[in-house]
């Protein structure tokens, strides 16, 4: 229902072009990304895989879930999530 809607918005989000997403999924061209990303055709499922782990988000939220409506949850920013929980731990190992 929303694939192509969020292929589109999670290439764009994370700063890449359809050729270079092209290229790097083994296609001649950025037409095959565009067709994807204008709802004319779809990915084979081993490619939508592949996108859906360099994207981070599983399959299911890609074609069910609007992802351009959904906002962030106030809080850390990820990465200061990941240096206190390293911190917890080497606290707790002491």
């Amino acid at each position: 229902m929303y694939l192509a809607k969020n292929l589109r918005y999670l290439r764009l989000k994370n700063g890449l072009s359809q050729n270079y997403l092209a290229d790097k999924l083994g296609y001649k061209s950025y037409t095959t990304i565009q067709k994807w990303e204008m709802g004319i055709s779809e990915p084979p499922l081993e490619v939508l895989s592949k996108l859906s782990k360099l994207y981070n988000v599983d399959m299911h939220t890609l074609y069910s879930v609007n992802l351009e409506r959904i906002k962030k949850k106030p809080g850390f920013p990820r990465a200061t999530f990941l240096v206190m929980r390293y911190l917890f731990c080497v606290c707790l190992s002491n």
